[in-house]
């Protein structure tokens, strides 16, 4: 999907940002934040055009500051337009999405898109969302995710993965 918005956009390229604490899944422990990093380091270093920046922000208002653009999944859109991101007060929505760089969004045809986003279209297998790959469906998941979930059980097998931090802590 980067390389997608890359072709969008004409940028030479992208950040892929991770929250350490990401809104709305506070209670996310498995697979570590470091394990989730180790991944798309992984993936950064096969794409030169690819950097991975780690914040402590949590709106995507706030993460995305300073960036010319923001890459999101259509089921995104909806999520930072629910109310309870911003304290259910109207006004703090709009102020966040007002602050949001240019948006190019994921297209799927399940969720409406914000009139002036660029919408970009991936083949049907890249159009899985992460709530998606986490279930099962895999195939939008890159080379290094199902070569690590292979090697530890991370996503896949929640008793082998444990048995891999049990041996990464001795």
């Amino acid at each position: 999907m980067a390389e997608a918005a890359l072709a969008a956009t004409a940028a030479v390229g992208a950040d892929l940002i991770v929250s350490r604490v990401a809104l709305g899944k506070e209670a996310l422990e498995r697979p570590t934040l470091a394990h989730r990093l180790d991944v798309l380091f992984d993936v950064a270093a096969t794409r030169p055009w690819l950097d991975v920046v780690v914040t402590d922000a949590r709106l995507l208002a706030d993460i995305a500051e300073g960036y010319g653009w923001l890459l999101i999944g259509g089921d995104k859109w909806t999520q930072i337009n629910e109310l309870r991101w911003y304290d259910d007060s109207a006004s703090l929505r709009l102020a966040a999405l007002a602050r949001l760089p240019a948006l190019i969004v994921v297209g799927r045809d399940d969720h409406d898109l914000p009139d002036d986003a660029i919408e970009i279209r991936v083949p049907e297998a890249l159009g899985v969302s992460s709530t998606g790959v986490r279930a099962g469906n895999w195939s939008a998941a890159t080379t290094e995710a199902r070569a690590f979930a292979r090697r530890t059980g991370a996503w896949i097998d929640h008793a082998r993965y444990e048995r891999y931090l049990d041996r990464d802590r001795s």
